[in-house]
This record gives structure tokens, sequence and C-alpha cells, in this order.
């Protein structure tokens, strides 16, 4: 089986772009409403979730009308309009700028327990430097990015 490098190559520079100028373009709506538009039109909508998830009421199992996971990927989005290094404090300030809710009882707790899934997925690591009792948390580099770096 060939790898098709050039395809690869394209792709790495639209994500380089997307790094570059994403952050802009994440705040504003009217490039949200955009992308989906676009991404409807040409069936890359995402996928609604399955009805074995889902109850009668359209809810998932906590009663909550968000998506399984919307929490995790709000963090993963925060993140990436942070530097390298960052605390669960950073992510907060971040989510509610965006206007996410946080429907915890305690913020730090739910904050810390995305970043404890998105350290298992390999996209944050802790830093083992601590801001008083916070934990610093950095953004894991991956192979692609050391290698392009």
């Amino acid at each position: 089986m060939a790898i098709d490098l050039k395809a690869i190559d394209k792709q790495i520079k639209k994500l380089r772009l997307l790094k570059e100028f994403g952050k802009e373009l994440n705040a504003d709506p009217e490039f949200q409403a955009l992308v989906r538009e676009f991404a409807i039109k040409n069936g890359q909508a995402t996928k609604p979730t399955p009805a074995k998830e889902m109850h009668a009421t359209g809810q998932n199992g906590n009663g909550s009308s968000r998506r399984r996971g919307f929490f995790v990927a709000a963090v993963h989005g925060a993140i990436l309009n942070l530097g390298t290094e960052f605390t669960s404090e950073d992510i907060e300030k971040g989510l509610r700028a965006s206007g996410v809710e946080i429907r915890a009882a305690n913020a730090n707790i739910a904050i810390n327990e995305a970043l404890r899934t998105l350290e298992e997925r390999v996209i944050v690591a802790r830093s083992g430097k601590r801001n008083g009792v916070q934990i610093i948390w950095k953004k894991a580099i991956s192979a692609v990015e050391s290698r392009t770096a």
C-alpha cells in the first residue's frame, strides 16, 4: 500500500493555518456558522448520538441535554486557546469567557476530571510544577509537531 505523502503535506499545511488563525476564527460566530453550514452541505455534520445512549426525552443518562463528552471537548477547546502551561483556573476562565456553562457543584473537580481524561488520550500532561495547590498542566507534544517544529 503506497502512502500519498503529498496529500499528507497538504493536510499538515491546512492544520498549521488552522492552528495559526484558529484562535481568532474560533471567536468569530459568523465563521462558526459558516463552517457548520459547509459541513452539513458536504455530509460532514456530526453524527447524532445513538438512540441507546439517549432517553426517550432526548437526554443522556444523567438528565443533561448535552451530548456525552461535551465537557471534555469544551475543556480541550479551551486548552487550544491557552499557552503551553496552564492551570484548571485558566481553563475555567476560558470556558466561562466562551459561554460554556459549568454545571458541576465544584468547577475545579470537573475540570480536573476532564484533564485526566485528556491526559489518558495524551493531549495534556502534568508538568510536575505547582502553583500553590494547583497542578500546572502542559500541552503534550505529538509526534507530528515534534517533527515539523
